[in-house]
């Protein structure tokens, strides 16, 4: 921690005795988007796992846990999913043990940072902030499937000023695209923005000209396969002007985005 962050992170073990010879272990700080892991002890003696119950914000969300290890997927959990709410979860576990929580840093305050707006328009994705650290960086992050998040571009802190905005022109896919950005600050801590979504339709590539003499040229970069008549690949690439003066005249196939063009070549 440095000595720009000016909330500080408690996280208090409570004890509470009953019948049940049980205790509180309790971690306090605020939702960040990521989950908490807690490594659960075996207990040979009463053949019992550590932790018996998980409360988030005083309701129970977990109970007869038979689990060396498990995570606390607040995203399921929470009422409302907003960044940088406060949250307060309890292991409550038997007396002959203590859970070990290996990444609290989840759930820890940073508010020298913070994320004011993440946002998509015009195929754009911009994001606004303040109070960064020198040296920090972004890194934008698009989600692939459940729980897996790609790192797709990083953008480093140019120059420093109270309040700043960022944009990028991220990779879209067809359909539903989440994406959320991720602050890491010198000391290697990250922070997570709000996730932003929106739905894309790809666009038709066109290519010219019509028929090709020397060259093709695409209306943006792309991957593509030039074909003979016999489906055979002939060149294939990732570019938007393709090379095509050593392609002996006749008919030919160009692959985009999975559709099959034909064209002449002179």
């Amino acid at each position: 921690m440095n000595s720009r962050i000016i909330f500080i992170f408690f996280f208090s073990a409570l004890l509470s005795y009953g019948l049940s010879a049980q205790k509180i272990y309790s971690l306090s700080g605020v939702y960040k988007g990521e989950n908490l892991w807690v490594q659960n002890p075996f207990l040979p003696k009463t053949q019992e796992f550590c932790v018996q119950q998980v409360r988030l914000n005083g309701k129970t969300i977990l109970k007869d846990i038979k689990l060396s290890a498990f995570q606390i997927d607040m995203d399921m959990y929470l009422r409302s999913r907003n960044l940088y709410d406060p949250v307060r979860i309890s292991l409550v576990h038997e007396e002959d043990c203590v859970p070990h929580v290996p990444n609290v840093e989840v759930i820890s305050p940073d508010a020298s940072f913070l994320f004011t707006s993440v946002f998509i328009s015009a195929d754009t994705l911009y994001w606004e902030v303040r109070d960064e650290a020198p040296k920090a960086e972004y890194l934008v992050e698009r989600l692939q499937e459940v729980g897996r998040w790609e790192h797709q571009t990083r953008v480093p802190v140019d120059r420093i000023g109270m309040e700043r905005s960022y944009f990028v022109i991220p990779e879209f896919k067809t359909g539903l695209n989440k994406f959320r950005i991720r602050y890491i600050s010198p000391d290697q801590e990250d922070i997570l923005s709000m996730f932003t979504e929106t739905h894309y339709a790809a666009k038709e590539i066109n290519f010219y000209p019509l028929p090709v003499k020397d060259k093709m040229t695409l209306s943006k970069k792309t991957y593509f396969e030039i074909l003979n008549l016999k489906n055979e690949v002939l060149l294939k690439g990732d570019v938007r002007v393709i090379p095509l003066r050593r392609l002996p005249p006749g008919s030919y196939y160009i692959v985009l985005d999975g559709r099959k063009y034909p064209f002449v070549k002179r």
